[in-house]
């Protein structure tokens, strides 16, 4: 329940305009929203969980890293999308899309 409420605390920054700040700006803060629970990752190795749950993900070091690898992330999806394609809204801004992170 709770990535559910992230991501809705998301989609309400983003209707309340923050979604005009750069192409993406939506999905940027829904992503964002949930991007520290990135450490429910580590049920897939042989961590126990408990002693990495609300680990580095929740902390400053996150603060810092997680928007910039974002930001990385859709970069890369939009050098990957077809050339022939036009958006509408505002234009495709990275740093806006760190800030939103």
């Amino acid at each position: 329940m709770d990535n559910l409420c992230h991501t809705l605390v998301g989609a309400a920054m983003a209707e309340a305009g923050l979604k005009r700040r750069s192409q993406w700006g939506s999905i940027a803060l829904m992503v964002a929203a949930n991007l520290p629970d990135l450490d429910v990752l580590v049920f897939a190795t042989d961590t126990p969980p408990v002693s990495f749950r609300r680990g580095w993900t929740h902390g400053v070091l996150a603060q810092a890293l997680l928007p910039w690898a974002m930001a990385g992330i859709f970069i890369l999806a939009r050098r990957r999308k077809r050339h022939g394609e036009h958006a509408c809204g505002p234009p495709f801004r990275p740093l806006w899309l760190v800030v939103l992170g």
